[in-house]
């Protein structure tokens, strides 16, 4: 009885060690994978179509998938003269930007069926000062239109 509860014990330390392991390799590995993203330098893109509003970071949430071994990053943006919010998902450049950051938010204009939801923040005051993320920008009211509702 004793030796099959010492090997139960070992056993479950080994599983223990090697899911350690793995988590503590894959975060490693993701955040090496973000710090390549971040280190490029990202010029913002603007055509006929484009705007440029201030705004500021509403708040943001950060996830990690150990599995795919990717790291998601959204900003929501508030733009006050129009009192929209803006969903932004981190693609690459500057992800260093936090609450209540002042900052520009370059975006298309058009409708959420459109499939260019391409846009920039870029940083308004110091210490983020023209520092440019690109995001994918999709405003969160449209964000509803997206999904299927039923008939009620």
């Amino acid at each position: 009885m004793k030796r099959k509860s010492i090997s139960i014990f070992v056993i479950s330390g080994v599983v223990l060690i090697a899911v350690g392991l793995y988590f503590g390799w894959s975060y490693y590995r993701i955040e090496r994978w973000a710090q390549k993203l971040e280190s490029n330098v990202v010029t913002p893109r603007t055509d006929a179509s484009t705007v440029s509003e201030v705004g500021y970071v509403l708040g943001s949430r950060t996830t990690r998938d150990y599995f795919k071994r990717e790291k998601k990053l959204i900003w929501w943006v508030k733009i006050p003269t129009t009192n929209e919010t803006w969903a932004c998902d981190w693609v690459q450049g500057f992800a260093g930007f936090n609450k209540n950051d002042s900052v520009i938010l370059v975006h298309k204009t058009g409708r959420p069926d459109e499939a260019d939801w391409n846009g920039y923040i870029v940083g308004l005051h110091y210490p983020t000062k023209e520092k440019v993320a690109q995001v994918w920008a999709i405003d969160t009211d449209d964000i509803e239109l997206l999904e299927p509702h039923e008939e009620r």
